[in-house]
């Protein structure tokens, strides 16, 4: 599964939640909704909170994730991605699993945009974690 900003949400919450997902690429994504100006004044939600990616990190620890951001993306939250790639590595840890957690934090002067050839670097990754029997 993959996606961009909200996409990425969903493509994490999708392999969260369906086991048959393997692996899931997510490109500046939006982790936690109260990151958003458009969940402001939303803090109080008990629903807006409890569907943070960071909570679904236990269901992520057994899956492959490779997350793209910016260094200064402040609509989706740079240090938000951050902390979702610790989450599912801690749990994976917790687990007893061995985390497959690949995360890059790149030079971003725009803000909220996917950085350069990141579709290409996904795409590489992706295929080594369907075709793990292949080498590069």
């Amino acid at each position: 599964a993959c996606g961009t900003s909200r996409g990425g949400f969903l493509a994490l919450h999708f392999a969260a939640h369906d086991s048959r997902v393997r692996a899931v690429a997510a490109f500046a994504p939006v982790t936690d909704l109260l990151v958003l100006r458009e969940f402001h004044g939303a803090e109080d939600n008990a629903l807006v909170a409890s569907l943070s990616a960071s909570r679904q990190a236990d269901a992520l620890a057994d899956r492959a994730v490779w997350i793209i951001i910016g260094d200064r993306d402040d609509r989706v939250g740079t240090d938000n991605s951050i902390a979702l790639a610790r989450s599912i590595t801690t749990s994976a840890l917790r687990q007893d699993l061995s985390p497959n957690v690949e995360l890059h934090v790149l030079p971003e002067p725009k803000g909220h945009t996917t950085p350069r050839n990141a579709a290409a670097d996904a795409a590489v990754w992706l295929h080594r974690q369907l075709n793990p029997e292949e080498e590069d």
